[in-house]
């Protein structure tokens, strides 16, 4: 019960055992297979294995064995059984049916059982915390944190302990006593490789090159967390600076040490020069030093020193022999290390003197450290931990036995970790790290790898001016890629802690914003992406399944990203805030394989390779034009730009150099002579280049002397980028610094050193030389047609989106949806009209679609902006579902819903009851008609005459009062309305005295031009009288009115004001144009624009007896009934002559 004797006695057969209990009475092991669906059973060493119950079991659960029967829970049937247990196949008993979540089961004695006792039962074994039995007998334990005293019963809390670390476990025992080890709950551990303590925290620290980390918890093993998480780098040892919270740690595979701060969280790389194999690491922080021994490549094993912040690094012993673990005595300030050359352990003081043998003929010490009087260590061969006093190499021990490998060896105790400074307190005002030096009131702050420490010497500044080197992490076979980054031989190189780094093809810098940006290219994706140095704010810059980018530049100033398109042959341009500029070069034929820029002169260099594989430079300006080959070869493989001094590099395959000239082409010369270079920087006054993929040079950038390697035995370099900030330093003063110099697209230097405006490909620079756009060479009525870059034809703009094309590449029809504003509807034959005239049952649109697929069907309801369809049963449900919630509007919405039909059914029912009220309807209009129309003939047998004249302008709207609204007929010009004197009521008119027209006299209201004529009375009584026949196109034939009657009747004798009315005369304006049908829309407005016809001047007037002499109006003729049927606006009463000589 201990955990010791460990022992596997079923490993067939098993799959899932979710309940196990033992039969005390005879001596017996039963469990549950939930997979299986078996309960099973046998001896306690396992044989004798046999079935109980292999039948309807679905799930096993919880089990357990009392009395005679095995209890058992099944979470699927939801039920509590039993069976017997000395019955194989016995019958079942259900105990609890229907009980859901059923999980686990325990049977409990009503009556203890005084018959079983063993060592524990009696005053807890004598123990003072835990008694736990065994089959040799009883023992007692500790809770975590305590030991057992050499009577092996009594706890208590160490005042130190042993800890020690093996491969996927960490462990503590008594320093004093031989008891056995306790492991750490602590899990997921793969592979531990270093292990220190924070004794004041109370917490171990701990690198596992598996898991890429270094993790701590607290000493008790809760509360684990990761400090450090790597990416490549992999830890073989560490220490801890406990007073300035400090990691120090071996990155094997990088070769150097580094060193994290716990609060800040950054890294610095300390020691990198000189370093062969380092294998062991240790610190004096109160004197401030760090110690390593070395495992040199040379075969000359040292042990090596420096400061704590890397400086005044030394050798302090040679040819020694290979040494491993090494540890301080921070009281006699000795430093101690394993010889594994001579099997011994020595020490020396803190600068080498006085080195000694402490104890040797040791079999194989691995592990060591120190503690009070006595030196501690682990022998690989032996498996124990033993120790040997330091003074005089007496009173050596034997700790513990049968330990398999100890990696890490350590010794907790309080006064292990004595000392102070004033990098304990604030970090010592430091930004990231504080490093005592010489005594521990003198100190120093540091900077992470690269960046450099300010003026007041407590903050840091990112680097401004470094080299970037793209490069395959690992072996050839990996897609995994890496940045690293380089200063010169003062600074270490760093590999920047990008995330999602495949396929990486090329790289670049926005010094600016401080992102990197590089091109990924696999079979499968192809993006652009960009993150800051620090791997945080990573994100995916430009990405389409079409785009095949291969190439890629940076313009600061403008904040341009030209990049080219291999499939497409073309150089296009994104701002760095994702904005597409557009196309500004291309060169139908050939393959773009580069391009670079200068950002100072506003050129471009384009490197294309022609069908004949010769290849050129090509010079631009930014916007592409004036495009100029510099440079003329068979094989151009790579180029760069020195902005400095305005001069071109180039890698020539053709004859194996590295060749330069001026941008103008003029001066070339070879620098670098017998070397493929696929890659090309300037990085201050050097031209640094790649060797084949596995190798990076440099030389003087002039003379191409001095040449040096600084990369050798690479997997796979695929670019390279320098990044000079110094050069921007007078950013602001560019022109294209601030709002891109107010240019709407590209802003760059041109020859004349100004500021220019260009646009890309298909645009051109408008007049004002800032803005570009289509229209650039054609007036505003007219539109441009995109036929190339710089040319441009005009057509009218009434020809934009008209439904045919004018333009050749037909770009009068593109986008036509982006024609019409908001507010109007786009027909399908390309005009615009007001989306309120949408699916109202009049056809708008030349090709009807206005009332065709942009209307709901008769299960929808349209919103009010005509924009969507929502299904019926979402309207009026206090969910606003229309984007300006008209289907929760009050009334309107409620009404649309429940008129709308929802059901076939419904539809059919509501149709035929439409079609029978017509019906009925009609009839009866037409029985009142004939009767009305009877009853008027028999009536009016004769005219009334004597009309009275001159009803002025300023009375027709008077006149116009004495109809009621409801009485008035659709249209004024639809009746003739006549004019009786109440006392003579059967004069004949005067055919001399009516002309036809208006007569002129002085007293008359003269019409201004423009303005129909007045009206002329009819001659024939039978049209008066409604007798004839109607004709449109014949102007003698006359119309049938009838409405003469019911004016009569509802006004009691009172004579409605006239309508006007026309004659045939061909002097009159013609009436066809005059349309009924709603205006054109607006792209035809310019020349199907028609204003409703002016309106003609009546007679309208009240008669009396004296004036019935006077002729009546006429009633209408037939050109006046065509413009009734087709003017819907109809026009006011003509004025009549005022005298009565008219």
């Amino acid at each position: 019960m201990d955990g010791s004797m460990r022992e596997v006695i079923i490993d067939e057969s098993l799959v899932w055992p979710n309940g196990i209990a033992l039969d005390f009475e005879y001596m017996r092991l039963y469990w549950a297979d939930a997979k299986l669906d078996k309960i099973e059973r046998s001896n306690l060493d396992g044989t004798e294995r046999t079935v109980i119950v292999d039948s309807e079991l679905p799930h096993v659960f919880g089990f357990d064995v009392a009395g005679k029967y095995i209890y058992w829970t099944d979470w699927q049937r939801r039920t509590i059984e039993r069976v017997d247990k000395l019955v194989p196949g016995a019958p079942r008993e259900l105990i609890v049916d229907q009980l859901p979540d059923l999980m686990a089961i325990r049977v409990l004695p009503m009556k203890p059982n005084s018959t079983y006792t063993n060592g524990c039962s009696g005053n807890n074994g004598g123990c003072s915390n835990l008694c736990l039995n065994t089959p040799s007998g009883h023992v007692c334990a500790c809770p975590m944190g305590q030991e057992l005293l050499a009577d092996n019963k009594q706890c208590v809390v160490p005042e130190a302990f042993l800890l020690f670390s093996q491969s996927k476990a960490i462990k503590r025992t008594s320093i004093k006593y031989a008891h056995k080890a306790t492991p750490l709950p602590i899990q997921h551990l793969q592979n531990i490789t270093a292990l220190d303590i924070h004794v004041t925290k109370e917490l171990i620290y701990f690198a596992d090159n598996v898991n890429g980390s270094i993790r701590r918890a607290y000493i008790n093993g809760s509360s684990v967390s990761t400090v450090l998480q790597f990416r490549k780098e992999s830890p073989s040892a560490m220490v801890i600076d406990w007073i300035s919270d400090n990691i120090y740690f071996i990155d094997a595979s990088m070769k150097l040490i580094e060193v994290y701060n716990i609060q800040s969280k950054a890294r610095k790389v300390v020691v990198w020069k000189d370093l062969g194999d380092p294998r062991s690491i240790t610190v004096h922080p109160v004197k401030g030093y760090i110690y390593w021994t070395d495992w040199d490549v040379d075969g000359i094993p040292e042990i090596g020193r420096a400061n704590l912040d890397g400086t005044d690094q030394r050798f302090i012993l040679s040819d020694i022999g290979r040494c491993g673990s090494i540890t301080v005595d921070l009281d006699a300030n000795r430093i101690y290390w394993v010889n594994y050359r001579r099997n011994a352990i020595q020490s020396a003081g803190l600068n080498g003197e006085d080195m000694q043998v402490m104890i040797k003929n040791l079999k194989s010490p691995v592990s060591l450290n120190i503690y009070g009087n006595y030196v501690y260590w682990y022998d690989s061969t032996d498996q124990n931990i033993q120790r040997v006093s330091k003074i005089d190499q007496s009173d050596v021990a034997t700790i513990q036995t049968d330990i398999t490998p100890v990696v890490n060896l350590l010794v907790f105790h309080k006064s292990r970790q004595n000392g102070s400074s004033v990098c304990a307190i604030n970090n010592g005002g430091c930004q990231y790290f504080c490093f005592t030096s010489g005594n521990s009131q003198t100190y120093s702050c540091g900077c992470p790898t690269h960046y450099l420490l300010n003026q007041d010497g407590m903050t840091c500044s990112a680097p401004r001016n470094f080299f970037l080197v793209s490069e395959r992490a690992g072996t050839q076979s990996t897609r995994d890629m890496q940045v690293r980054r380089l200063l010169d031989n003062t600074q270490p190189d760093l590999v920047l802690p990008l995330k999602s780094m495949r396929s990486v093809r090329t790289i670049n810098y926005d010094t600016a914003d401080d992102k990197i940006y590089w091109i990924m290219d696999s079979d499968k994706y192809r993006a652009i992406k960009r993150s800051t140095v620090d791997g945080s704010r990573a994100e995916i810059f430009l990405h389409d399944s079409k785009i095949y980018p291969s190439s890629m530049c940076i313009e600061p100033y403008s904040r341009l990203l030209f990049w080219i398109d291999s499939v497409q042959g073309v150089v296009n341009v994104t701002t760095l805030d994702k904005k597409n500029v557009g196309v500004v070069y291309r060169n139908d034929g050939n393959t773009l394989t580069a391009v670079a820029v200068n950002p100072r002169k506003g050129y471009l260099f384009i490197v294309a390779e022609s069908k004949s594989r010769s290849s050129q430079v090509i010079r631009t300006y930014l916007d592409g034009s004036s495009p100029v080959a510099v440079v003329t070869s068979q094989s151009i493989a790579a180029v760069a730009v020195d902005e400095q001094n305005d001069w071109l590099y180039f890698a020539d395959h053709t004859t194996s150099t590295i060749k330069s000239c001026s941008s103008n082409g003029d001066n070339i010369r070879t620098l670098v002579d017998k070397v493929t270079s696929t890659s090309l920087t300037i990085y201050k006054d050097k031209l640094y280049y790649t060797q084949g993929s596995t190798q990076l040079f440099y030389v003087d950038k002039t003379s191409g002397r001095n040449r040096k390697q600084v990369m050798r035995r690479r997997t796979d370099i695929t670019d390279i980028h320098a990044v000079n900030a110094d050069f921007l330093q007078n950013y602001n003063r560019h022109p294209c610094s601030s709002n891109n110099g107010d240019c709407s697209h590209i802003c760059f230097i041109g020859s004349d050193g100004t500021k220019q405006c260009g646009c890309p490909d298909g645009l051109n620079l408008h007049v004002n030389g800032l803005s570009c756009a289509p229209l650039a060479t054609c007036k505003s009525s007219y539109f441009a047609c995109s036929t190339g870059h710089g040319q441009v034809a005009c057509i009218p703009m009434e020809w934009r989106c008209d439904g045919s094309e004018e333009c050749a590449d037909g770009s009068d029809e593109k986008d036509c949806s982006q024609f019409c504003t908001a507010d109007e509807f786009t027909c399908g034959s390309g005009e615009c009209i007001d989306r309120k005239q949408m699916c109202d049952r009049v056809a708008d649109c030349y090709d009807s679609s206005d009332e065709q697929d942009s209307c709901c069907r008769s299960d929808k309801f349209m919103c009010s902006d005509k924009k969507e369809c929502i299904p019926v049963g979402q309207v009026g449900d206090n969910i606003v579902d229309c984007k300006d919630g008209s289907d929760e509007l009050t009334g309107t919405a409620l009404a649309a819903a429940t008129s709308a039909p929802t059901i076939n059914t419904t539809v059919g029912i509501v149709v035929v009851l439409c079609i029978v009220f017509l019906f009925i309807l009609i009839v009866v209009i037409f029985i009142i008609w004939k009767c009305r129309k009877r009853a008027y003939s028999l009536r009016y047998l004769e005219p009334v005459a004597n009309a009275r004249p001159g009803v002025s302008f300023d009375s027709l709207g008077t006149a116009m009062m004495d109809v009621p609204a409801n009485h008035m007929p659709q249209s004024l010009t639809e009746t003739t309305v006549v004019s009786a004197s109440s006392t003579n009521s059967a004069l004949h008119y005067d055919r001399n005295h009516v002309t036809g027209a208006s007569s002129s006299s002085s007293s008359m209201t003269h019409l201004q031009a423009g303005f129909n004529p007045p009206p002329s009375p009819v001659t024939e009584r039978s049209a008066f009288l409604g007798h004839g026949a109607m004709d449109m196109d014949d102007c003698s034939s006359t119309l049938v009115s009838s409405a003469y009657q019911t004016y009569y009747k509802r006004h009691h004798g009172k004579v409605p004001p006239t309508t006007p009315m026309s004659t045939c005369d061909d002097s009159e304006p013609s009436l066809k144009n005059y349309s009924m049908q709603r205006p054109r829309p607006k792209k035809y407005k310019k020349y199907h624009q028609l204003n409703p016809p002016p309106p003609t001047p009546s007679r309208s007037q009240m008669c009396s007896a004296d004036e019935a002499s006077e002729d009546p109006p006429s009633p209408s003729t037939v050109r006046s009934f065509r413009s009734t049927i087709h003017n819907p606006y109809p026009p006011p009463p003509s004025p009549e002559p005022t005298s009565d000589n008219s």
